[in-house]
């Protein structure tokens, strides 16, 4: 796995040719000094510098590139849902090195790494599968080996495969060992996992769709999400003023979400819409 360095421009990154590269996640370095960009048409890694916008490396992969996560100090994991692959990668700047590879069941579509527990999850789209891998040990050891171009570049297994009731995309750990929050990537589904064996310790049926972009502030979930109105009509009115569908992003208790069930959840907390009419947003993807 080379590293291609190309010119000083982002505009030279179509010399050879119109390519859709369609970026698919974005990683920024513990300084704000250079970013990755994963390319899932055409499974580049791409490293810019952020104060002169050069494009300082590319990194070619043989297929997508779906899912960025910092594992740590200098490592990067990166999934491709074509090839059904998970990379580790050693991060220094511009140099990108490839060091290890977990096969993972179909479709791999995100990663959330732990920092606590040192474990990697990897949500399965179409596999309806969660899986986790736990690169403590390895960490320490890749950390004391110079890799190098030609280095034998190491296959692995997840540790635990999860059967999951819905298609899972986003996920976030809830912290202090509460559990690891997995949602539903279409419909309204949303399950808190126990991080160690992967069993359902409760459910949800949330109030809105495309469950995207999770965070935790202080002690609640933040989540951006679609709404789409069941009992609105398709009209000019409803669609203008945001009653047929809208955007939002709303705040829950993490205490709420792991102890009550129905609207419960839901109080003590806030939404706030995204676009407004005559300023919309568009609706939320990846």
């Amino acid at each position: 796995l080379g590293i291609t360095v190309v010119g000083d421009s982002w505009a030279d990154s179509n010399a050879m040719g119109a390519k859709y590269r369609q970026p698919k996640d974005l990683l920024l370095d513990g300084r704000n000094e250079h970013l990755l960009v994963a390319c899932s048409g055409t499974g580049e890694l791409e490293v810019y510098h952020t104060q002169s916008n050069r494009k300082l490396a590319c990194v070619q992969f043989d297929s997508s590139l779906d899912s960025l996560a910092r594992i740590g100090e200098g490592w990067i994991a990166a999934c491709s849902t074509k090839s059904n692959q998970t990379h580790i990668l050693k991060w220094s700047k511009e140099s990108l090195q490839r060091v290890a590879t977990i096969q993972n069941s179909h479709s791999p579509v995100s990663l959330l790494w732990d920092a606590d527990s040192q474990n990697l999850f990897t949500a399965c789209l179409w596999s309806r599968r969660v899986e986790a891998i736990n690169l403590a040990d390895e960490l320490k050891a890749w950390s004391k080996v110079e890799f190098t171009e030609s280095s034998l570049i190491e296959s692995m297994k997840p540790d635990s495969v999860w059967d999951v009731s819905l298609a899972p995309r986003k996920m976030i750990c809830l912290g202090d060992g509460r559990g690891l929050l997995v949602a539903d990537s279409f419909g309204r589904d949303l399950i808190v996992l126990d991080p160690k064996d992967g069993h359902t310790i409760v459910s949800h049926d949330f109030f809105g769709t495309s469950l995207r972009g999770f965070a935790l502030q202080d002690n609640n979930l933040v989540t951006l999400h679609a709404m789409l109105n069941e009992f609105s009509r398709t009209d000019q009115n409803e669609i203008h003023w945001g009653v047929l569908m809208a955007n939002d992003v709303r705040l829950i208790d993490v205490g709420l979400l792991l102890k009550e069930r129905g609207d419960r959840i839901y109080v003590g907390g806030r939404v706030n819409p995204v676009g407004v009419p005559g300023n919309g947003a568009a609706e939320p993807t990846n």
